[in-house]
């Protein structure tokens, strides 16, 4: 019953909107494998389903090692927890890479949570 009602409040909570950029810094991002980046992506879509992410590597962007570690609701009091389960649950995810993919994972993780509270704060 908790599984389904969660389910369902992460489905209602997807809307579509506006791609959201990521920013990641580009030698992290490429030094990873494929297959790491593709768990990233994946875990940032799956957590933060419908916020459309899209993670951006760009040279300017601070390593990770130098960072400290609901559009649909927008409005509501239930709007930031969903951000803060949907962090979670992609936070998860990234205990199972290695570094430095755990590391990058981690911080889209963080900025995807932004992004969602941006989205909650807007009327």
């Amino acid at each position: 019953m908790k599984r389904s009602f969660l389910f369902a409040a992460m489905v209602a909570f997807a809307t579509a909107a506006a791609a959201q950029d990521l920013q990641v810094n580009e030698d992290e991002w490429n030094s990873l494998s494929e297959a790491d980046r593709q768990t990233i992506e994946e875990l940032m879509d799956q957590s933060f389903n419908g916020d459309q992410l899209q993670i951006t590597p760009a040279p300017d962007v601070p390593a990770t090692t130098s960072q400290p570690a609901a559009a649909g609701l927008a409005g509501s009091p239930f709007c930031r927890p969903l951000c803060d389960i949907a962090a979670a649950a992609a936070l998860i995810g990234c205990g199972s890479l290695a570094a430095p993919a755990a590391a990058l994972c981690v911080a889209l993780a963080n900025q995807a949570k932004q992004v969602c509270y941006g989205r909650c704060d807007r009327n």
